[in-house]
Protein backbone atom coordinates (compact mmCIF):
# COMPACT_ATOMS: atom_id res chain seq x y z
CA UNK A 1 0.00 0.00 0.00
CA UNK A 2 1.65 3.20 -0.91
CA UNK A 3 0.60 6.21 1.35
CA UNK A 4 -0.17 9.75 -0.18
CA UNK A 5 -0.50 13.30 0.48
CA UNK A 6 -2.11 15.86 -1.62
CA UNK A 7 -0.78 19.46 -0.95
CA UNK A 8 -3.23 21.66 -3.37
CA UNK A 9 -4.27 25.26 -2.94
CA UNK A 10 -7.38 25.01 -5.11
CA UNK A 11 -9.91 22.62 -3.42
CA UNK A 12 -11.58 21.67 -6.64
CA UNK A 13 -7.79 20.55 -7.94
CA UNK A 14 -7.22 18.63 -4.73
CA UNK A 15 -10.85 16.95 -4.89
CA UNK A 16 -10.35 15.76 -8.83
CA UNK A 17 -6.98 14.11 -7.46
CA UNK A 18 -8.84 12.75 -4.41
CA UNK A 19 -11.42 11.05 -6.50
CA UNK A 20 -8.99 9.88 -9.32
CA UNK A 21 -6.39 8.11 -6.76
CA UNK A 22 -9.46 6.70 -4.60
CA UNK A 23 -10.32 4.42 -7.51
CA UNK A 24 -6.63 2.63 -6.97
CA UNK A 25 -6.95 -0.77 -4.32
CA UNK A 26 -2.93 -0.05 -3.78
CA UNK A 27 -3.16 3.24 -3.07
CA UNK A 28 -3.84 5.35 0.36
CA UNK A 29 -4.32 8.83 0.69
CA UNK A 30 -3.12 9.63 4.19
CA UNK A 31 -3.96 13.70 4.47
CA UNK A 32 -4.78 16.72 2.14
CA UNK A 33 -3.86 20.00 2.58
CA UNK A 34 -3.48 23.32 0.77
CA UNK A 35 0.24 25.13 1.37
CA UNK A 36 3.85 24.33 2.36
CA UNK A 37 3.03 23.89 5.99
CA UNK A 38 0.71 21.29 5.71
CA UNK A 39 2.79 19.28 3.69
CA UNK A 40 5.70 19.62 6.27
CA UNK A 41 3.22 18.68 9.48
CA UNK A 42 2.00 15.92 7.24
CA UNK A 43 5.68 14.40 6.22
CA UNK A 44 6.30 14.60 10.31
CA UNK A 45 3.60 13.43 11.45
CA UNK A 46 2.83 10.59 8.70
CA UNK A 47 5.97 9.64 6.60
CA UNK A 48 4.38 8.98 3.59
CA UNK A 49 5.45 7.56 0.78
CA UNK A 50 4.63 10.18 -1.58
CA UNK A 51 3.51 13.84 -1.32
CA UNK A 52 1.75 15.31 -4.44
CA UNK A 53 2.00 19.06 -4.27
CA UNK A 54 1.42 22.26 -6.50
CA UNK A 55 5.07 23.47 -7.82
CA UNK A 56 3.97 27.03 -6.58
CA UNK A 57 1.77 27.61 -3.32
CA UNK A 58 1.63 30.65 -1.29
CA UNK A 59 5.18 32.19 0.25
CA UNK A 60 6.98 29.16 -0.98
CA UNK A 61 7.60 26.74 -4.06
CA UNK A 62 8.05 23.24 -4.16
CA UNK A 63 11.46 23.16 -4.79
CA UNK A 64 12.33 25.25 -2.12
CA UNK A 65 10.17 23.34 0.20
CA UNK A 66 11.77 20.07 -0.94
CA UNK A 67 14.39 19.77 1.26
CA UNK A 68 12.81 20.94 4.31
CA UNK A 69 10.54 17.64 3.30
CA UNK A 70 13.36 15.59 2.88
CA UNK A 71 14.86 16.25 6.55
CA UNK A 72 10.73 15.68 7.90
CA UNK A 73 10.78 12.28 6.11
CA UNK A 74 13.55 11.20 3.89
CA UNK A 75 12.19 8.14 2.46
CA UNK A 76 9.30 10.35 0.97
CA UNK A 77 9.11 10.40 -2.82
CA UNK A 78 7.82 14.11 -4.28
CA UNK A 79 5.32 14.92 -7.52
CA UNK A 80 5.38 18.43 -8.20
CA UNK A 81 2.06 19.71 -10.30
CA UNK A 82 2.41 22.74 -12.87
CA UNK A 83 0.72 25.13 -14.99
CA UNK A 84 4.31 25.78 -16.14
CA UNK A 85 5.41 24.66 -19.49
CA UNK A 86 8.83 26.13 -19.37
CA UNK A 87 11.83 23.66 -19.22
CA UNK A 88 13.02 25.51 -16.50
CA UNK A 89 11.05 24.93 -13.98
CA UNK A 90 10.86 21.22 -14.43
CA UNK A 91 14.74 21.73 -14.49
CA UNK A 92 14.43 23.53 -10.71
CA UNK A 93 12.22 20.87 -9.87
CA UNK A 94 14.80 18.05 -10.74
CA UNK A 95 17.67 19.71 -8.99
CA UNK A 96 15.71 20.04 -5.81
CA UNK A 97 15.20 16.22 -6.16
CA UNK A 98 11.54 16.12 -6.68
CA UNK A 99 11.13 12.67 -8.55
CA UNK A 100 7.73 13.82 -11.03
CA UNK A 101 7.21 17.12 -12.76
CA UNK A 102 3.60 16.95 -14.14
CA UNK A 103 1.37 19.37 -16.02
CA UNK A 104 -1.53 19.89 -14.85
CA UNK A 105 -3.44 20.48 -18.27
CA UNK A 106 -2.37 17.50 -20.29
CA UNK A 107 -0.95 15.14 -17.53
CA UNK A 108 -3.45 14.48 -14.56
CA UNK A 109 -4.76 11.27 -16.23
CA UNK A 110 -1.24 9.60 -15.94
CA UNK A 111 -0.83 10.77 -12.49
CA UNK A 112 -1.82 6.72 -11.60
CA UNK A 113 1.12 5.48 -13.34
CA UNK A 114 3.63 7.59 -12.37
CA UNK A 115 2.84 7.17 -8.59
CA UNK A 116 3.69 3.87 -9.87
CA UNK A 117 7.03 5.04 -11.84
CA UNK A 118 8.47 6.34 -8.58
CA UNK A 119 7.68 4.10 -6.12
CA UNK A 120 9.96 2.02 -8.35
CA UNK A 121 12.35 4.16 -7.77
CA UNK A 122 11.94 6.23 -11.37
CA UNK A 123 11.34 9.78 -12.52
CA UNK A 124 8.69 11.31 -14.42
CA UNK A 125 9.08 13.97 -16.25
CA UNK A 126 5.92 15.46 -18.64
CA UNK A 127 6.56 14.27 -22.08
CA UNK A 128 5.41 17.60 -23.59
CA UNK A 129 8.35 19.19 -22.14
CA UNK A 130 10.94 16.25 -21.67
CA UNK A 131 12.84 17.10 -24.62
CA UNK A 132 13.07 20.59 -23.77
CA UNK A 133 14.42 19.35 -20.22
CA UNK A 134 17.03 17.24 -21.41
CA UNK A 135 18.16 19.64 -23.98
CA UNK A 136 18.44 22.32 -20.97
CA UNK A 137 21.21 20.05 -20.07
CA UNK A 138 24.26 21.85 -19.98
CA UNK A 139 22.78 25.30 -18.74
CA UNK A 140 19.95 23.88 -16.07
CA UNK A 141 21.30 20.92 -14.63
CA UNK A 142 24.41 20.53 -12.19
CA UNK A 143 27.21 18.07 -13.65
CA UNK A 144 26.53 14.79 -11.98
CA UNK A 145 29.54 12.88 -10.31
CA UNK A 146 33.24 12.80 -11.72
CA UNK A 147 33.14 8.78 -11.04
CA UNK A 148 29.44 8.93 -12.82
CA UNK A 149 30.65 10.44 -16.12
CA UNK A 150 34.00 7.91 -16.00
CA UNK A 151 32.34 5.11 -15.79
CA UNK A 152 29.56 6.73 -18.25
CA UNK A 153 32.12 7.12 -21.00
CA UNK A 154 33.25 3.75 -21.10
CA UNK A 155 31.02 1.37 -19.21
CA UNK A 156 27.23 1.84 -20.53
CA UNK A 157 26.05 -0.93 -22.54
CA UNK A 158 23.91 -0.96 -25.65
CA UNK A 159 21.10 -2.16 -24.19
CA UNK A 160 21.28 0.95 -21.19
CA UNK A 161 21.78 3.04 -24.18
CA UNK A 162 18.40 2.07 -25.20
CA UNK A 163 17.18 2.36 -21.95
CA UNK A 164 18.14 5.60 -21.68
CA UNK A 165 16.72 6.53 -25.02
CA UNK A 166 13.66 5.76 -23.65
CA UNK A 167 13.17 7.29 -20.71
CA UNK A 168 14.54 10.72 -22.16
CA UNK A 169 11.58 9.99 -24.82
CA UNK A 170 9.45 10.06 -21.95
CA UNK A 171 8.02 6.39 -22.59
CA UNK A 172 7.26 3.40 -19.09
CA UNK A 173 9.26 1.15 -18.40
CA UNK A 174 6.32 -1.44 -20.07
CA UNK A 175 6.68 0.18 -23.50
CA UNK A 176 10.62 0.07 -23.45
CA UNK A 177 10.34 -3.41 -22.19
CA UNK A 178 8.11 -4.07 -25.04
CA UNK A 179 9.99 -2.75 -27.45
CA UNK A 180 12.89 -4.36 -26.09
CA UNK A 181 11.57 -7.51 -25.94
CA UNK A 182 12.11 -7.59 -22.01
CA UNK A 183 10.71 -7.22 -19.45
CA UNK A 184 9.57 -4.37 -17.15
CA UNK A 185 11.40 -5.75 -13.97
CA UNK A 186 14.44 -6.16 -16.41
CA UNK A 187 14.53 -2.32 -17.29
CA UNK A 188 14.22 -1.55 -13.68
CA UNK A 189 17.14 -4.05 -12.82
CA UNK A 190 19.35 -2.16 -16.06
CA UNK A 191 18.66 0.75 -13.82
CA UNK A 192 19.54 -0.41 -10.46
CA UNK A 193 22.37 -2.11 -12.07
CA UNK A 194 23.49 1.39 -13.54
CA UNK A 195 22.87 3.25 -10.35
CA UNK A 196 24.82 1.28 -8.36
CA UNK A 197 28.31 1.09 -10.49
CA UNK A 198 27.78 4.55 -11.61
CA UNK A 199 27.24 6.10 -7.86
CA UNK A 200 24.44 8.35 -9.69
CA UNK A 201 20.82 8.97 -7.62
CA UNK A 202 17.98 8.58 -10.42
CA UNK A 203 17.11 7.70 -13.60
CA UNK A 204 17.34 10.81 -14.81
CA UNK A 205 20.69 11.59 -13.58
CA UNK A 206 21.56 8.36 -15.29
CA UNK A 207 19.99 9.83 -18.76
CA UNK A 208 21.49 13.29 -18.23
CA UNK A 209 24.89 11.42 -17.67
CA UNK A 210 24.34 9.58 -21.11
CA UNK A 211 23.38 12.81 -23.18
CA UNK A 212 26.43 14.87 -21.67
CA UNK A 213 28.99 12.49 -22.71
CA UNK A 214 27.48 11.68 -26.35
CA UNK A 215 26.27 8.36 -25.72
CA UNK A 216 22.71 9.23 -26.84
CA UNK A 217 21.51 11.97 -29.12
CA UNK A 218 17.82 12.60 -28.37
CA UNK A 219 17.49 15.10 -31.42
CA UNK A 220 18.54 11.91 -33.76
CA UNK A 221 16.26 9.48 -32.38
CA UNK A 222 13.11 8.49 -33.59
CA UNK A 223 10.08 7.48 -31.17
CA UNK A 224 10.49 3.39 -30.33
CA UNK A 225 12.98 3.22 -32.56
CA UNK A 226 15.52 2.01 -29.82
CA UNK A 227 16.59 -1.11 -31.62
CA UNK A 228 18.82 0.50 -33.91
CA UNK A 229 21.18 2.06 -31.04
CA UNK A 230 22.40 -1.86 -30.19
CA UNK A 231 23.93 -2.35 -33.64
Amino acid sequence: MISIVIICEKKEEQEQIIQLLSAYKDLRIVSAGKDGYDALISAEHLQPDIIIMDMHMSGINAPELTPMIKRKSPLTTLIALSSHEGAEYACMAIKAGISGYLLKEADMDILPNTISIISHGGCYISKSIIRQVFNAVPDKIPETSKKGRGYATSNFSSTERCIFTGIAQGYSDEEIADNLHISPGTVRNYMSMAKRRTGLKNRTQLVLEALMCEMIHLPDIAPLSLKKIMR
